[in-house]
């Protein structure tokens, strides 16, 4: 966990440091269609149950300011369950239960810099999640990019995205043993 946070640290210093992107207009409309996987990070009855699995987004965005976007998301992504670890005794066996869904529904903002022909971006937002059909709850999300341009209006998009989610326990309250954290890696196409 220390090197996750070195890294996320260290990414946003050189972000930070990296001079502001050729100006985008103001008012311009952004469409990003990612794909990749998710890697359930805690806590471990979330981490250890289930394994990374596919997942998706995608997402609308509206140019603010100059190198400003604000967008909204709607991400899935599902997990398989891990294969059971612990052996099994006097003939009772754990059945297999089906993957579990994540949705989730994001509002962002980002801010992108110019690195060379490619633009980083640092963005964060907050959501709506939801396990499976009956725990829903909100996110917090913290997450940096890489758009490769290929063409005048089209780009190559990478994108590593730490979220939180906050879900109520049975009492309808939240509290930190009912939250989870997960883990996007995703990569995809942007239009602006």
């Amino acid at each position: 966990m220390l090197r996750f946070s070195l890294t996320v640290v260290a990414t946003i210093a050189l972000l930070a440091a990296a001079t502001p992107a050729s100006a985008q207009a103001p008012g311009r409309i952004e469409l990003r269609a990612l794909a990749g996987a998710a890697v359930p990070l805690g806590p471990s009855d979330f981490s250890d149950r289930w394994n990374p699995g596919p997942g998706g987004a995608i997402s609308v965005g509206y140019s603010i300011l100059p190198h400003t976007t604000l967008s909204a998301e709607l991400g899935y992504s599902r997990y398989p369950e891990a294969p059971l670890a612990l052996p099994v005794i006097s003939g009772t066996v754990r059945t297999s239960s089906p993957p579990t869904s994540l949705w989730s529904a994001w509002l962002d903002g980002s801010r992108s810099f110019l690195a060379g022909d490619v633009r980083p971006r640092l963005h964060g937002g907050l959501g709506v999640v939801a396990f499976g059909a009956s725990r829903t709850g909100f996110g917090l999300r913290l997450g940096v990019g890489l758009d490769v341009p290929v063409a005048s209006h089209l780009a190559l998009a990478f994108d590593a995205t730490f979220a939180h989610a906050f879900v109520p326990s049975g009492t309808g309250t939240y509290a930190l043993d009912t939250s989870y954290s997960y883990l996007p890696l995703r990569a995809g196409v942007s239009w602006r």
